[in-house]
């Protein structure tokens, strides 16, 4: 699967969890620069940012036997707080580099995080999202989209 398949996958993802059918005639997928997708006149860039941190999930997977859950879960000692600062916030430093005000950032993030609450899990992101203004508001718009779950940063 080729990074373009990926993105479309993603985006596809993100159209759902906000209760939009995805129409393949609404997609553009040759966009210029810094713009992956377009999708309804709506220019995305869109990243599977914690890829290094799911990499490191994997290694652990593999090292130990499947049904021992403990020693496969890396996240185990991290806080909801700081496990948004080691995951979120690199992907954001990292893309600060293409932003626009023009496009929505999708952040497809294949991993989910403690398990707390979905209360608890938005009014953190949104914590987050305040301290991290400066990362977010050059973007039109930035979404976490877990495999669960979107959240609006």
């Amino acid at each position: 699967m080729d990074q373009k398949e990926k993105e479309i996958i993603a985006l596809k993802r993100f159209l759902e969890l906000k209760g939009i059918n995805f129409n393949s005639e609404l997609l553009k997928t040759k966009c210029p620069e810094p713009t992956d997708l377009e999708y309804d006149g709506k220019e995305y860039q869109i990243t599977t940012g914690d890829g290094e941190y799911f990499g490191e999930i994997l290694k652990v997977t593999k090292k130990y036997d499947i049904t021992d859950v403990p020693k496969r879960m890396v996240d185990r000692l991290l806080t909801p707080d700081s496990w948004l600062t080691e995951v979120i916030q690199p992907i954001l430093k990292n893309k600060r580099i293409r932003a626009s005000k023009d496009i929505v950032l999708v952040m497809s993030i294949l991993t989910f995080g403690p398990p707390i609450s979905d209360v608890v899990w938005n009014e953190l992101h949104q914590k987050f999202a305040n301290a991290n203004r400066d990362l977010i508001n050059v973007w039109k718009e930035v979404y976490c989209v877990y495999p669960n779950r979107l959240i609006k940063l």
